[in-house]
């Protein structure tokens, strides 16, 4: 069964990535928890990587945390193995480790994924945890739960241009 799970989620994380991923899905990187699937645009050369966290264990289908680079300077933060749902903007908990819980409103861009508009603080977050639980509330009520171990993110994260920190600009020895 964890077979044919972790066969499933494989599958939806290729399928998650453009189209340009799929064919560098042979020089895919574990690190930790962590896939990164790393893609160039073939028009453009854009960076289209995605690193990858799988849910600990689904619910009922394989859930996976994702970031995508759009180009080299940003990405998007998206929630793929979501519940059923007609909503647009679906209620997202999350909780880091022993944090204090937090929400907010996730767009439904298509069937079966949630993006993050601004996922700058939670990837701050996310790469200084160990895990992270994610609660998805339809307006129906509806939930379902998935904690994602992030063992490996901060390493992965360094390694993909989009989510790379910026390098430091300021001169030894000088204030910001």
């Amino acid at each position: 069964m964890k077979r044919i799970l972790f066969a499933l989620a494989a599958l939806a994380a290729v399928r998650a990535a453009p189209a340009a991923a799929q064919t560098a899905a042979s020089t895919s990187q574990r690190v930790g928890n962590v896939l990164i699937h790393p893609a160039k645009d073939p028009i453009n050369d854009n960076d289209n990587t995605t690193v990858i966290v799988l849910a600990d264990r689904p619910p009922y289908m394989p859930v996976t945390l994702t970031w995508g680079c759009v180009d080299t300077e940003s990405y998007d933060l998206w929630i793929h193995g979501v519940p059923f749902t007609q909503d647009r903007m679906v209620q997202v908990t999350w909780r880091f480790d022993q944090d204090p819980p937090q929400s907010a409103q996730w767009e439904m861009t298509r069937p079966d994924y949630l993006l993050l508009n601004e996922p700058d603080d939670f990837t701050d977050a996310a790469e200084k945890a160990h895990s992270v639980a994610i609660r998805i509330t339809t307006s129906s009520g509806e939930q379902q739960t998935s904690v994602f171990q992030l063992n490996g993110l901060a390493q992965a994260f360094s390694r993909v241009s989009c989510l790379k920190p910026p390098a430091d600009t300021t001169a030894p020895g000088t204030s910001h």
